[in-house]
């Protein structure tokens, strides 16, 4: 855990300057509702079958120690769940069609050459691994046709930085790309691949290209459709997007402490963001929060 005290200091130290309000809202009509506070570093996110999947991961990812688990949060109903108490793996979370959960992290050091994936039995909430990466899995995506994409960080220029896991064969990794060097989160839409180092957000496509998106963005989350690419900037405390054609930025939300995920949900035309907290609580006051209102 290398880099955990340097997170903690940056994330203080831009948290005391506040965020910058010079870009517009989408929509003057946007209402954020908190649906959960008292989070511990809450990172992974997922939502399906109208329950949201979320990790906290304060006990692994900051120095103050604290809980890690995998939790739901039912819409309907509005009651939170813990599914397993300090599991193998937290970084991030996918839910297939059975309600299986697959959850990733790095293992050893960040950046580094050593990830897991394991998966959640959806009844028994027992947790098994399924497969080791060669690279410091931090995110992962599930594709329309079940596949799950896991993204990594490492130093190492021939890193496999991207894999695969084919549906009905998740033990079988494949590689996608290699020294993508410390790429941070992944998303995929229509065939493209979109996701974030130190610098930029990146995109690759299909036929093999590999292009600069949307430069200076150093982001920690993405969730991309054929029109914009949604992301969480934790540095800024903001959460915003891109427009796919015009390349236009849009604010969405600003004055977050150090939001770590988002998620667009197509059908309900909602956006879940989860926010880490405050170093003064020890980020123990992490937040769920859905924006209703964006077209």
């Amino acid at each position: 855990m290398t880099r955990l005290i340097t997170i903690v200091l940056l994330i203080a130290v831009l948290g005391a300057f506040g965020c910058s309000n010079s870009t517009t809202s989408p929509n003057e009509k946007l209402k954020v509702t908190t649906l959960l506070g008292g989070l511990e570093y809450p990172q992974g996110l997922w939502i399906a079958g109208g329950k949201v999947y979320f990790t906290e991961t304060n006990g692994r990812n900051t120095t103050f120690g604290g809980k890690v688990a995998l939790s739901e949060y039912d819409l309907t109903t509005s009651a939170k769940t813990l599914i397993i108490d300090n599991p193998e793996n937290s970084d991030a979370v996918v839910v297939t069609a059975s309600g299986t959960m697959y959850l990733t992290s790095w293992h050893g050091t960040i950046p580094g050459n050593l990830g897991k994936v394991s998966k959640v039995d959806p009844v028994t909430h027992v947790e098994s691994q399924v497969t080791d990466l060669q690279i410091a899995s931090i995110d992962m995506f599930l594709k329309s046709n079940d596949d799950i994409l896991v993204i990594g960080e490492s130093d190492d220029v021939h890193a496999n930085s991207l894999y695969r896991l084919p549906s009905g064969s998740y033990g079988s990794p494949e590689v996608v790309l290699q020294g993508l060097r410390r790429a941070k989160c992944v998303a995929e839409v229509g065939g493209v691949i979109y996701y974030s180092d130190d610098y930029d957000i990146k995109r690759f496509i299909s036929n093999g290209t590999l292009e600069t998106f949307a430069s200076s963005k150093s982001v920690e989350s993405i969730s991309a459709t054929s029109s914009w690419v949604y992301y969480a900037d934790t540095e800024s405390g903001t959460v915003a997007r891109i427009s796919v054609g015009s390349r236009t930025n849009e604010l969405i939300m600003d004055g977050l402490h150090s939001p770590t995920a988002v998620r667009w949900v197509a059908s309900s035309k909602k956006l879940y963001i989860l926010d880490a907290g405050t170093v003064a609580n020890q980020f123990k006051d992490g937040t769920l929060k859905v924006v209703t209102g964006l077209r």
